[in-house]
């Protein structure tokens, strides 16, 4: 098996042996290595020479680096993506950690796209030349205390929000007519006080409403019950079901929590 190629002088072309099948070449002058087969290879690389990956495929030894502990020795950065003003804004959690815009308005912080379970950062919010812009919150956002952070006033002021995505998960579910209902999820992962919202394709049973937020309370690994409140659940007080339904029901789980440093001039 071929152990080491530790260097390649001149302008040639070295033949790797076929093993076990493989076939491969490594051609100095090209800059370029090409190997198929099954090999296991050390590659040391030394002097100026640089070596530059791909942007796709597999690369066996990085599920190694990102999923163990590492200590960087230089600055790391997030960059800085800016929002799009609007009625409602919409963050695209998959574009950066870290947003920073201008309200022309009141507005509406909307149920972000593309959010992950784990990820934070901020979102930087300046007032506009007119200033006293308010912002409310979509359902996902929770707060200290329950209070959502009311945004100063002053004219080009900025305030800056910190979140942290704590849950986010989506299924199909069913639910039954009953006193109280019970939703079915496979292998929920859920907890008792996370907080839910429904869609579907067709018809939800009485008692149960589309964009509204629900408590849960966990039956098991798989079921659960509802609440209009977290008051509601903690006194263990249930949603009954009643009537028909319809379609293809989806529950949603996503939980951002926002801390904030406000006034800042």
């Amino acid at each position: 098996m071929l152990k080491a190629l530790s260097s390649i002088a001149g302008n040639l072309s070295l033949p790797i042996s076929p093993i076990y099948g493989g076939t491969g070449v490594a051609n100095n002058a090209a800059s370029t290595l090409t190997i198929s087969g099954n090999f296991g290879i050390t590659l040391t690389v030394t002097g100026t020479t640089s070596v530059t990956l791909p942007t796709s495929g597999t690369l066996t030894t990085l599920a190694t680096v990102v999923s163990t502990a590492n200590t960087w020795t230089a600055a790391q950065r997030g960059a800085i993506s800016s929002f799009t003003d609007a009625a409602t804004i919409t963050l695209d959690l998959s574009l950066a950690n870290n947003f920073q815009g201008v309200l022309g308005g009141n507005r509406t912080l909307g149920v972000p796209t593309n959010p992950v379970a784990g990820q934070v950062g901020q979102i930087a919010i300046r007032q506009d030349i007119t200033g006293s812009r308010t912002l409310v919150y979509a359902w996902p956002f929770m707060f200290p205390g329950g209070a959502a952070p009311t945004l100063s006033t002053g004219k080009l002021v900025l305030d800056t929000l910190y979140y942290a995505i704590n849950s986010y998960s989506t299924s199909a579910v069913t639910v039954t007519i009953a006193a109280p209902g019970v939703m079915t999820w496979t292998a929920h992962g859920l907890m008792s006080g996370q907080r839910i919202q429904l869609t579907t394709t067709g018809a939800l049973p009485t008692g149960l409403s589309t964009s509204t937020t629900y408590w849960v309370t966990v039956i098991n690994a798989n079921t659960f019950s509802l609440s209009t409140s977290l008051a509601n659940a903690q006194a263990a007080t249930f949603i009954t079901t009643t009537g028909s339904q319809s379609g293809v029901h989806t529950a949603t789980n996503l939980s951002i929590t926002i801390s904030n440093n406000l006034g800042i001039a």
